[in-house]
């Protein structure tokens, strides 16, 4: 993509500003210390990118979410929307896996400097400073200890990151597979905690739906009920012999051990009700078989109590608030069209990834700022106009920038 490309920045009069840096690649979006705001904002549901993602990364991020949401919505009562209560088998950490570094892009208004200019690629979480060089180790300045089998990056002399793996390490001494381009003062990030990851590879959480049965004496023999935390029921009947138990405690916790025995299931049992007139004694095979159908029917109720939104689309030809769209209006293909034209837009023209010849267009509009990333703002409060500048790619396709200074920003344009 082009956020991901090396650029070289120049003034209109062709003096080089930066050269071959990522210049608009940004850090990872990362609002997870905004949950809360957001709710109160409205917000119901909340997607988490992870396209072309490892395992660990997803397990690690939608963990950290997932903890969030739970405390939450327990703070403020809130119902969750979906069933089920989530156990991680690991404590989350989204230093850990991939990541170019954080932003929140400015969601209180301000922002620190938020692009990831010197690579689009993963660093990982911060290290430590390199005090010390050998011939085939390095000590480290830090707080994180680094393991067998991490992977390391570091920055060479060209600020060109590159990377090794360790092979040993005793206390802060490390003994990395290759020791080229680490000097003293190198900043060393782990882009790989071979720890951490093999733990999501494993098994890294479970999601049980709650329920809780009864076990009562009927006329005719035993039912047996379960009803889960959304109030689903389901019973079957044993139609059994009412054999008295000659060792009650024993027989009472078979009846518990077994009923509880839901394995790999989506259901867990927090509570199982012994409704008898007195112990009686049970097959471990008849539990089972009870337990077996009981889940299968609560299923087949939950299934036919799931809420259903039932969706009408009701065709209008209510007018479109304006009669001609821009490329800004994305229109790609003949239904997006027809749609337009069926609420009166009279004048449409395709988006830009139809083709369109796009010299002299604006391409993208940020609050991202080059001059701010690069230390060269000297407008922070906009009364001044401040002179364009010109971006140009590893192709030599040319980009022009124009900066809107004050509430910050930038309007890139193609030359």
């Amino acid at each position: 993509q082009p956020c991901r490309k090396l650029y070289t920045l120049k003034d209109l009069q062709e003096k080089t500003i930066a050269e071959k840096r990522y210049l608009l690649s940004l850090k990872d979006l990362n609002l997870s210390e905004h949950i809360e705001q957001l709710i109160d904002a409205g917000v119901t549901a909340f997607k988490i990118e992870g396209r072309l993602k490892e395992i660990p990364y997803v397990a690690n991020t939608v963990g950290l979410y997932r903890k969030k949401f739970d405390a939450i919505l327990e703070k403020k009562k809130l119902k969750r929307s979906s069933s089920g209560k989530t156990r991680l088998k690991f404590n989350p950490d989204i230093k850990k896996t991939f990541n170019r570094g954080f932003t929140d892009y400015g969601i209180e208004g301000r922002y620190d400097l938020i692009g990831s200019i010197d690579t689009p690629k993963s660093i990982g979480e911060f290290i430590g400073v390199v005090k010390e060089v050998q011939k085939a180790s390095f000590v480290i300045d830090g707080k994180e200890q680094l393991h067998n089998a991490d992977g390391i990056c570091f920055f060479d002399h060209n600020n060109n990151l590159t990377g090794t793996v360790i092979n040993k390490v005793e206390g802060r001494r490390v003994w990395p597979q290759k020791m080229q381009d680490i000097y003293v003062n190198s900043k060393i990030y782990r882009n790989f905690d071979y720890q951490f990851s093999k733990a999501l590879e494993k098994d890294p959480a479970e999601r049980k739906i709650s329920i809780s049965m009864v076990l009562k004496e009927t006329a005719d023999g035993f039912s047996l009920t379960g009803t889960d935390e959304e109030g689903n029921e389901a019973a079957v009947e044993l139609n059994l012999k009412k054999q008295p138990a000659l060792k009650k405690d024993e027989a009472q916790n078979t009846i518990i051990t077994q009923l509880k025995k839901l394995g790999n299931t989506i259901f867990e049992c927090s509570q199982v009700q012994l409704d008898l007139s007195r112990p009686y004694f049970f097959a471990v095979s008849a539990l089972n078989s009870a337990r077996r159908t009981l889940i299968e029917k609560l299923l087949e109720t939950r299934e036919t109590t799931r809420p259903q939104k039932a969706v009408k689309v009701l065709k209008n030809s209510i007018p479109y608030p304006v009669k001609e769209l821009t490329y800004f209006g994305n229109v790609l293909n003949k239904k997006a069209r027809s749609f337009y034209q069926q609420h009166g837009v009279e004048k449409i023209e395709s988006a830009a990834e139809s083709g369109l010849d796009m010299r002299g267009r604006l391409v993208m509009k940020t609050k991202y700022c080059l001059r701010r990333q690069l230390g060269l703002c000297k407008n922070p409060n906009g009364r001044i106009s401040v002179e364009p500048l010109i971006l140009e790619d590893e192709d030599g396709h040319k980009l022009r920038i124009e900066f809107r200074c004050g509430p910050c920003g930038m309007d890139i344009y193609h030359l």
